[in-house]
């Protein structure tokens, strides 16, 4: 098939209207804050403490979830899971969240028993755990409660 001169700025035009198109696709609709604080059960530090802050959202897309892991202290930096490729960068969505907990001190021991239940099993799935945590723009420090 010949092509004409014409034809071929319109291949270009459109192979660029593409690009910007996909491009565009590719921006986030979401604003995200640098996020870290620390778990306290019953008062005390949460050590070994596994957290997801899953944004509740009402539209198409679902904005990803952070994750962290306290340390000794109960402390914690969230995780922001945008990456396909596993990478991470510091913070969360801004907006409201649920929080999901799991207890990594029963998870590394071989059968769970004899290591102390610290929090009901309805805070370690997303339908029934009754925390909920807002993330607001700008750098902060959050504590979360364990009754």
């Amino acid at each position: 098939m010949k092509r004409t001169t014409l034809s071929r700025p319109l291949h270009v035009a459109a192979g660029l209207a593409m690009i910007l198109a996909v491009a565009g696709c590719s921006e986030r609709d979401y604003d995200v804050a640098e996020v870290d604080g620390v778990v306290l059960i019953r008062g005390q530090p949460g050590h070994k403490v596994y957290i997801q802050f899953i944004p509740e959202v009402t539209g198409e897309t679902s904005p990803p979830i952070s994750t962290a892991e306290t340390d000794a202290s109960g402390r914690f930096t969230l995780q922001l899971m945008e990456a396909k490729d596993g990478a991470t960068r510091p913070g969360a969505v801004v907006g409201l969240h649920r929080v999901v907990l799991r207890d990594l001190q029963r998870a590394a021991s071989a059968t769970g028993r004899g290591v102390p239940v610290r929090f009901s099993q309805q805070y370690t799935l997303a339908g029934t755990t009754p925390l909920r945590q807002e993330v607001k723009e700008g750098q902060q420090t959050i504590e979360i409660k364990v009754p």
